[in-house]
């Protein structure tokens, strides 16, 4: 009797444990970001003083004459405060030699406001031009600036850097976007926020790695044009939240999505619908998770794609809502949970 007991016992400890792995799992998918986050805070601190500086600027100082005097492979770092011209214009600043880095007190502490960041025409484009400990900020008056990080024939590491809005209060759209990449160009982003603009990331065929990021309140997240040459994307723990659209993709961009969360799109954003890119992007998109047009393939592992306004995960086709069937490429889901999403969790060829 006592050894039925310790039988039942140990079957009851066994199911108890089994139960906790499965919550864990789930808890973890919900809050893994945010540790990951707290985590990489600590290390930032000593990475962005690895390497010295080779000269400092104070807000009132010209970061443009700096950038056009130092030699490649120079560190420029900004002091803490505001770097702005006049109030309510906006200032270029541009990149033409590599490799490069520009180096705040960390992205709440050194802000450019009103500047658009140019990075291009390096005789050498493969050299990395580091941006690190910043924040790039537009006023949250509509139509003033266009975006604010254009990135042409060049490699970009962006860390711990902040890009958007100085305010998320505006009501009329937001017509900056964030960073633009041409098909010449790679670019990294890490541990970084993208917020309050009309398009987080806009690309034509470039290479990205997204990791440990967030990008949320933007009327399009990120945005995929595709282009001649195949594009790679690589989403690693990013939070794509509260947009009018999480995620755009056409002709044949190829992405994998891990350990990454898609959710709550379209809440009171326009969407996508008006973007005017002269690309055969999809129009009238709002509320998805994600969007797949052309040949773009999906291969999402570990990931969570839960509460969106539209589909979790659509294609562009008639079933679906859309004006015509533009989709013929391919969908993984591994250990992807897909739920709760209003209109239904996926449509799919």
């Amino acid at each position: 009797m006592r050894t039925l007991k310790l039988i039942g016992l140990g079957a009851a400890i066994v199911i108890i444990v089994l139960w906790l792995v499965t919550e864990l799992k789930h808890i973890e998918g919900q809050i893994g970001f945010v540790v990951l986050r707290a985590l990489s805070q600590d290390s930032q601190r000593s990475q962005l003083s690895a390497q010295a500086c080779t000269v400092t600027i104070q807000p009132g100082q010209s970061i443009q004459q700096a950038i056009d005097q130092v030699s490649p492979g120079a560190v420029i770092c900004l002091e803490e405060g505001v770097f702005e011209v006049l109030e309510g214009h906006f200032f270029d600043l541009k990149i033409t030699k590599a490799p490069l880095t520009l180096r705040g007190a960390g992205p709440r502490k050194t802000i450019l406001k009103n500047a658009v960041l140019r990075i291009q025409g390096l005789s050498r484009p493969l050299e990395d031009i580091v941006i690190e400990g910043l924040a790039i900020l537009a006023s949250d008056t509509p139509g003033q600036i266009p975006f604010l990080v254009e990135i042409s024939s060049a490699e970009v590491t962006a860390k711990s850097v902040r890009i958007g809005t100085d305010a998320l209060t505006a009501i009329e759209p937001r017509r900056a976007a964030g960073i633009l990449l041409d098909s010449k160009s790679i670019l990294r982003v890490e541990e970084s926020r993208l917020f309050g603009l009309h398009v987080a990331i806009f690309s034509d065929a470039g290479k990205i790695e997204i990791q440990r990021s967030l990008v949320y309140g933007s009327e399009c997240g990120v945005v995929l044009a595709g282009g001649p040459q195949e594009e790679f994307v690589l989403f690693n723990e990013v939070r794509l939240t509260a947009n009018g659209i999480g995620l755009i993709a056409a002709k044949g961009v190829r992405m994998r999505m891990q350990r990454s969360v898609v959710e709550l799109q379209n809440l009171g954003f326009v969407g996508c619908g008006f973007l005017e890119t002269g690309s055969s992007l999809p129009v009238g998109a709002a509320g998805e998770g994600i969007l797949l047009q052309g040949q773009s393939v999906l291969v999402a592992v570990e990931s969570r794609i839960a509460n969106n306004h539209s589909y979790g995960v659509a294609a562009y086709l008639k079933r679906c809502g859309f004006q015509e069937d533009s989709f013929t490429g391919r969908v993984e889901l591994i250990n992807t949970a897909v739920q709760d999403n209003e209109q239904g969790n996926v449509c799919l060829p």
